[in-house]
């Protein structure tokens, strides 16, 4: 698999990865199981608490802040009614730690020419990613490997798949 093809494959699994604690389009009935029993949901504030009680855990480069948390747009309920979103515990947390990712990788990138000691700390940020659960628990297997390949290259020194990861998935912050 070339570069090109990688790439567009880490960066469909990392999009997936922040998706996968989900979302839903909310109605007003509680949400149930088959069983009756209420299913537990976060409202767009719930979510939002969660992403920044996940903030407060992880260390961020100096000079760097939190970007605001980003919300799923409305969409259509079953009836056709324009509602806002529902989320899955976890959904904030995860974002969280998506964002995080990101931010260190743009740090690796951007000192890893001009600031050797800077870009290894920013190298071992990254690497404290696979004991998170973005990586553990929302990540399949392609995803984890592909993230296990883009360090593996970030630590020989190739910048390739990170740049183009963040390129494709990390937003302007």
């Amino acid at each position: 698999m070339g570069l090109g093809q990688k790439a567009v494959v880490l960066a469909c699994l990392v999009v997936a990865t922040v998706a996968l604690p989900g979302c839903s389009a909310r109605s007003n009935a509680p949400e149930s199981s088959d069983g009756g029993a209420e299913t537990t949901v976060l409202t767009s504030e719930e979510m939002e608490q969660e992403y920044w009680a996940e903030t407060e855990a992880l260390e961020l480069p100096a000079g760097v802040t939190w970007p605001p948390v980003i919300h799923q747009e409305p969409a259509p309920d079953h009836e056709g009614v324009l509602r806002g979103h529902s989320y899955e515990p976890g959904f904030g947390r995860g974002q969280a730690q998506g964002v995080w990712f990101c931010i260190w990788q743009k740090e690796w990138l951007t000192q890893r020419s001009g600031a050797p000691e800077r870009a290894d700390a920013a190298l071992v940020q990254l690497n404290a990613y696979k004991g998170m659960v973005n990586y553990q628990e929302y990540s399949d297997a392609m995803v984890r490997a592909a993230v296990d390949e883009q360090l593996e290259k970030a630590a020989l020194g190739d910048p390739s798949l990170m740049a183009k990861n963040v390129e494709i998935n990390c937003p302007e912050n």
